[in-house]
């Protein structure tokens, strides 16, 4: 399929983006900022004149709902799926939640529970973790010197992500909600300030802040902003600052984060930790990954904990009601009760640490094989076509046909071993089921893992798998370079074949036409093109 993804700046985009291409899916990027969730001219303008207008999208995709963007897509009548990642997301009270275009997938069971009457077309999808991309991060020696350390937290401490304190309430009111908020911030897995927070006590605070009522194509109650947007989030700020100050007293502690820590001169402030190459090195590396939920995610499992558990960290969490539906406790991760649980099992990890990284290592194959980012568009693309076959792109069906070419082609020369660079035969077989045992009786393969990674299944074409750099010193009838060269530029390309001609004299590749003249050119080999169906292979025979 063709899908328009609309990046704004969240930080799932990159992996929503990765995963939808390496499914095989055309994915084109408008990357503009948005300057309103609801009107945006200039936004409604760029994306319907330079994209909509010139192409043919099966879909637009977005983390997170976004009016504007719906607005467009009711108006071209193509599907817009957007994934919430975050809560509270205020756009799930906009009018524009009803389009017919929307499919809206939630993360949080209690949050859809809550929105799923307002369209038939919203639904529940747990987050996930591109673990593929996560494993492409190597730790050096010097960043283990520098992220290793006992305890770590990655995240806001959330004082300026508030307007609690900046608004003015009578003494008895604040007195009263600032022990609301203590008091909710000691419990888990239930919603104590939804029970004690009336009506009466609502309007005194909103008519307090001289806030009537949201804008007119919004369906919002005020008790549900005044809990979300204000409450909620001073109570997770209230929370991790006890957290922080607990654990940098008690332990060697380090934190990730802008938030202001001026105040706490004892903490180890580190700074904000980029997430795409400094993140998961701090996961890695850590001895123990503490995620603290935000209150107002009230069941989802969120992004933290995937993103921990896909790096291969040990994670101890809190308590949310959908962790039991996925992870076994003490077995994937650890679940604390409460500070004093918190400090007692980060004392006991730390000293068993045979038990700590066999935990890790359990959650990580956990969600390596179950819970990537693949898997969870897998499912929100068959439920929007109702169709698993549109899963995997057009590509794919080029890619069978490759397959079929190789085969075929190993038969003719009755080839006996392949060395398969890529993993080619593992990715095509997610929409192409391949017959192992078949391939096992006749051929020896071995695999290369570059981009792609192999699985964890008991059943496997592979004899053996490596990494490029550590590929033995064998001989084989037949190297394979299928659906790979794609992902580097000619230059890499050609240096990339000319060091695999050590471990075969036929190179048999995906056909580009700037190659052929390239190959021919040179006087030890020459290029013979295969074509099967659409799709063209390219053998490569080295003379010397």
């Amino acid at each position: 399929m063709r899908i328009l993804v609309c990046s704004w700046g969240n930080i799932c985009e990159p992996d929503l983006e990765l995963s939808l291409k390496a499914m095989g899916h055309e994915v084109d990027v408008l990357k503009d900022k948005i300057k309103s969730m609801d009107y945006d001219v200039e936004y409604l303008k760029r994306m319907s004149n330079d994209f909509l207008l010139k192409h043919s999208y099966d879909c637009v995709f977005s983390i997170n709902f976004i009016p504007v963007i719906s607005r467009l897509c009711n108006l071209y009548h193509v599907k817009y799926i957007s994934w919430i990642v975050d809560s509270p997301w205020y756009q799930l009270n906009s009018d524009t939640v009803t389009n017919s275009c929307n499919y809206i997938f939630i993360f949080d069971r209690n949050l859809y529970s809550r929105y799923k009457e307002k369209s038939e077309q919203i639904y529940y999808m747990p987050l996930g973790a591109n673990v593929r991309f996560w494993d492409s991060i190597a730790v050096t020696q010097e960043d283990k010197e520098l992220f290793t350390t006992d305890v770590s937290f990655v995240g806001s401490l959330y004082e300026d992500k508030h307007s609690y304190d900046k608004i003015k309430l009578p003494d008895y009111l604040k007195g009263y909600l600032d022990a609301v908020i203590e008091a909710q911030s000691y419990i888990y897995g239930y919603n104590l300030l939804d029970e004690v927070v009336g009506d009466e006590l609502v309007e005194e605070f909103c008519n307090s802040i001289g806030w009537n009522s949201a804008n007119a194509d919004y369906q919002i109650t005020k008790k549900e902003m005044m809990l979300t947007e204000f409450l909620g989030k001073k109570c997770a700020e209230v929370e991790r600052h006890r957290y922080v100050k607990k654990l940098a007293k008690n332990y060697n502690f380090d934190l990730y984060t802008l938030s202001n820590t001026s105040a706490f001169p004892y903490i180890n402030n580190k700074g904000a930790a980029e997430s795409r190459i400094i993140m998961p090195k701090i996961f890695k590396c850590s001895k123990i990954n503490i995620n603290m939920t935000i209150k107002t995610i009230e069941s989802g499992i969120p992004l933290r904990v995937f993103d921990i558990l896909g790096n291969g960290g040990f994670c101890i969490t809190n308590y949310q009601s959908e962790l039991l539906e996925y992870f076994t406790p003490d077995v994937d991760l650890v679940i604390y009760e409460n500070e004093e649980d918190l400090l007692s099992k980060i004392a006991y990890y730390l000293r068993n640490e045979e038990e700590r990284i066999q935990i890790a290592r359990n959650g990580y194959n956990k969600v390596k094989s179950l819970y990537t980012y693949e898997k969870r568009l897998e499912k929100i693309i068959e439920i929007v076509w109702q169709d698993k076959k549109v899963c995997y792109g057009l590509e794919n069906i080029s890619s069978i046909e490759k397959k079929h070419a190789l085969m075929y082609f190993l038969e003719q020369i009755n080839a006996e071993s392949v060395l398969d660079i890529g993993l080619f035969l593992e990715r095509i077989n997610a929409s192409d089921k391949l017959n192992y045992q078949k391939i096992q009786s006749k051929l020896i393969v071995d695999g290369i893992e570059l981009v792609y990674q192999a699985k964890n299944e008991e059943e496997t074409v592979y004899r053996n798998t490596y990494k490029i750099d550590k590929i033995p010193s064998n001989f084989y009838d037949v190297v394979a370079v299928i659906d790979i060269l794609k992902y580097f530029t000619v230059s890499d390309s050609i240096q990339l074949i000319q060091l695999l001609k050590q471990f075969s004299g036929l190179i048999i590749a995906e056909y580009q036409q700037e190659y052929e003249e390239i190959f021919n050119s040179i006087g030890t080999c020459k290029l013979e093109k295969i074509t099967a169906g659409q799709s063209q292979l390219m053998l490569i025979i080295y003379n010397e």
